[in-house]
């Protein structure tokens, strides 16, 4: 039986990515898909780099915006413009695998889709960003079997678990999941259009905004993730930039969790740091006991890192807690900003 093949209008969505965006442009034209079955759009968000002469050089579908008006506005313009069946994210800084839209077409050869996704992988595993981006899952779909619970225990048990097994995805070739998120999602067109597209006011979660609601419109229909096939992800982050994108996500993604009546996420290790550092010090009044606890309690608490440092051999996964602690971190500060700015964004946000 021939898979069914449907028209995919790949939408690339780009500000300021001249560094990373011809690797991803090729990526897509080099794509193994019938050409006749797919479109590149791509979306300059006001761009103030040599993105938009990069993107004009190769002669594609090209919209681009006087200012920079944020991601979801962005992907709404192309779902303003796409001809296509299925809408599919991309962004500027991810690689696609020659077979990736053959992958993905397999998985709307089931009936009650109305989203696919698919693995994310960092670019390499050597960089210590790329390590712990690897080592969580960043951005991959998660499978049903592996849904959070609301209570707090039970979330950090599977927070615990997961983080041991290095595992959120089913081992399946096609699963169900409980949302796609960013450059690893594709949804139908005729049901994003029904919905209003992406919300322009929840730049950072508008992915996960989006699965809420498409799930509450077509409650029988689901999401699938294939792992035949992944994107790239070259996100090129330093850690301080990681934790400021974070921390700045913290408003809208607190007023996410409130609109929609969901969890945030559970991470008591920020906490319970903070704490024994504070502790510690009231009790011996000396500096020399908090600052060892600085450098070793890290290293406890996240000690699945140890664990596979000494099972790989990799010396640097023993800097990889310090990296795990300020990303919790910085996620925690961000909601608590979002909390305390939450009147003023219900007055804005509808």
């Amino acid at each position: 039986m021939s898979t069914y093949l449907p028209f995919f209008s790949v939408v690339l969505s780009t500000y300021n990515g001249s560094k990373t965006l011809v690797a991803a442009i090729e990526s897509l034209i080099n794509q193994s898909y019938p050409k006749d079955k797919f479109e590149i759009i791509v979306v300059d968000d006001g761009s103030t780099d040599n993105t938009y002469n990069i993107a004009k050089s190769y002669n594609l579908t090209i919209y681009r915006h006087d200012t920079n008006l944020g991601l979801s506005s962005g992907r709404n313009t192309g779902l303003n413009h796409a001809k296509g069946d299925v809408y599919v994210c991309f962004d500027d800084d991810g690689i696609a695998e020659k077979d990736w839209l053959i992958n993905l077409a397999k998985l709307y050869s089931k009936s009650n889709i109305m989203g696919g996704g698919c693995l994310v992988k960092p670019a390499t595993n050597s960089s210590l960003m790329d390590i712990f981006f690897n080592g969580i899952n960043y951005a991959n779909p998660l499978a049903l079997s592996n849904v959070e619970s609301k209570h707090p225990v039970v979330r950090f048990l599977l927070y615990i678990i997961q983080m041991i097994e290095n595992s959120n995805t089913s081992r399946e070739d096609i699963y169900k999941v409980t949302e796609l998120s960013g450059a690893s999602s594709s949804f139908k067109i005729s049901y994003l259009k029904e919905i209003g597209g992406w919300d322009e006011k929840l730049s950072g979660v508008e992915d996960l905004d989006l699965c809420i609601r498409l799930k509450k419109k077509y409650p029988e229909k689901s999401f699938y993730a294939t792992n035949n096939t992944c994107i790239i992800h070259d996100h090129r982050l330093t850690v301080s930039e990681m934790a400021f994108y974070q921390y700045t996500r913290g408003i809208v993604k607190y007023y996410f969790y409130k609109r929609n009546n969901t969890v945030p996420p559970f991470f008591p290790f920020p906490t319970l740091y903070l704490l024994t550092i504070i502790f510690s010090w009231l009790l011996t009044k000396t500096v020399l006991i908090p600052a060892s606890l600085i450098v070793i309690l890290p290293q406890m608490l996240y000690f699945w890192w140890v664990l596979k440092c000494f099972s790989t051999k990799n010396l640097k996964l023993l800097l990889i807690p310090y990296i795990h602690l300020i990303y919790e971190s910085a996620i925690i500060l961000g909601l608590l900003t979002g909390m305390s700015k939450l009147p003023i964004y219900r007055r804005t946000i509808r």
